[in-house]
């Protein structure tokens, strides 16, 4: 049986999500949306200040990145055989994705409320998909340095490159 997964590359003004065949790590096919969250700018320093002391704002810009997601994976597959999800975006989308608080990312030194990588369940955000996935985001390397840098890093092995 055919064990399924989905990357997602949460773009400031694209999402695009791949279906990926966990047993041999092969892309199988990629569906893109429009980023819902550009209705509160363009940027991400207007999304950033839409959210600022305003919860009710972080929660609806979380809820627009994760209704495209659950587009994107019902456009790929059914959302129940989906095993894992990896999902990655600068430093802010990574905030607003996981509902963090991105105020930090508004003055020096610019630091993100969180650096780690995170693994959690992904109906925890409100993903449909297998009741037993579960979602990992990339670490943030800082302020405007976020998971899909780290992504593109290890995916190209740069840090292994001598020089």
């Amino acid at each position: 049986m055919e064990k399924s997964g989905i990357a997602f590359d949460i773009g400031t003004t694209t999402i695009a999500g791949s279906l990926v065949d966990l047993t041999n790590c092969k892309e199988k096919k990629t569906a893109l949306l429009p980023n819902p969250q550009m209705k509160w700018g363009r940027d991400v320093l207007s999304r950033i200040a839409a959210t600022v002391d305003n919860q009710e704002t972080l929660k609806s810009l979380q809820e627009a990145v994760v209704n495209a997601c659950n587009e994107i994976i019902k456009n790929l597959i059914d959302p129940q055989d989906v095993k894992f999800v990896v999902a990655t975006g600068n430093s802010v989308m990574e905030h607003l994705f996981l509902a963090i608080p991105p105020a930090s990312l508004t003055k020096v030194p610019y630091k993100p409320a969180f650096k780690e990588a995170k693994k959690i369940r992904a109906d925890a955000i409100g993903l449909i998909v297998n009741p037993e996935a579960y979602i990992y985001t990339f670490p943030l390397i800082g302020g405007f340095i976020g998971g899909d840098t780290v992504a593109g890093i290890l995916s190209t092995k740069i840090h292994k490159r001598k020089g």
